[in-house]
């Protein structure tokens, strides 16, 4: 299953799920909240399995383990991070920030809870930018027909008839 071009799989409903992110920071309305959660949590399965089946396709299996080792070693090692610098963000820059927003700004509202509904708009904003500018890389929109797939090779076990 999953999308034909996988390449499109991740980038696309990495996109969605940006615009996932700004909806839930736009108000503080259950609706808009709900929504932007529903595009957030429905496009990340596809994102994650075209990534894993592109992976799966082009590192050979006597490396998958080290591979696949090392990306969720990153992918963790990376949530403090993102924790720490996140609430640092919303909490002292922020929020202060949106007790008193600038024209600009102004669209979010202002007062408690705004400081996270910036940050929200700011990362999805972000994440959909990132995702846009790489889909428009030839290289990297390519890469799933420009790297050819692996041919796995059949083990003798595989010709074994059933008994």
């Amino acid at each position: 299953g999953g999308p034909r071009d996988r390449v499109a799989g991740v980038y696309l409903p990495i996109i969605a799920m940006g615009a996932g992110l700004v909806l839930i920071g736009l108000r503080p309305a259950v609706g808009l909240v709900l929504a932007g959660l529903l595009l957030l949590m429905s496009t990340h399965p596809t994102a994650g399995g075209s990534s894993q089946a592109i992976w799966q396709s082009k590192v050979p299996p006597s490396l998958q383990g080290r591979v696949f080792a090392v990306r969720q070693v990153s992918a963790i090692a990376a949530s403090p991070v993102a924790f720490l610098v996140a609430g640092t963000l919303a909490d002292r820059v922020f929020e202060p920030l949106m007790s008193d927003p600038p024209v600009l700004m102004s669209f979010l509202g202002a007062g408690p809870g705004r400081g996270i509904a910036l940050l929200f708009v700011l990362t999805g904003l972000v994440a959909a930018a990132v995702a846009a500018v790489a889909w428009s890389h030839p290289r990297l929109r390519n890469l799933d027909h420009e790297v050819p797939d692996l041919v796995h090779e059949v083990s003798d076990l595989e010709h074994v008839p059933a008994a």
